[in-house]
């Protein structure tokens, strides 16, 4: 950018105009989707789940099955994971690396670990994957013997 303080207020009218425009064609795109007796039936499960219907009938639509709605449903957990870690992470990052942390935090939990970690930032990294370790086991069924 050769004048940041004029580039980049232009840049993000235009990102903020792109996303209106992205949204307002998803939303015409799914109200040519679904009959509005279908929505109205069921309105409660379509204010919640009504971007997997969509997915799933592009899916059907296309002889791809379930498959859209799987990869749609996927990337949701990424986003929504990757954002919980951001929310997280970096607040924690920011009180950990302050002067004052010294004083309410324990030194052996300020110790840094490989690529910047500390040791409490890998405590929760490793205590989300056991959650997750938990979750796949609760869609596996009861241990067998």
């Amino acid at each position: 950018m050769k004048h940041p303080s004029k580039d980049f207020p232009k840049g993000m009218i235009a990102l903020a105009i792109m996303v209106m425009v992205c949204a307002i064609l998803g939303t015409i795109a799914m109200g040519m989707m679904f009959n509005p007796k279908e929505i109205d039936a069921n309105l409660d499960s379509y204010v919640s789940n009504g971007a997997y219907w969509a997915f799933q009938k592009l899916g059907n639509y296309y002889h791809l099955g379930n498959s859209l709605m799987v990869i749609y449903a996927w990337t949701n957990v990424i986003g929504q994971f990757s954002t919980l870690i951001l929310s997280i992470d970096a607040p924690l990052r920011m009180l950990l690396g302050s002067k004052e942390a010294k004083e309410f935090i324990p030194t052996k939990l300020l110790k840094q670990i490989s690529m910047g970690l500390t040791l409490m930032v890998s405590g929760w990294l490793v205590s989300c994957l056991e959650q997750l370790s938990w979750f796949n086991q609760l869609f596996q069924g009861p241990p067998r013997f």
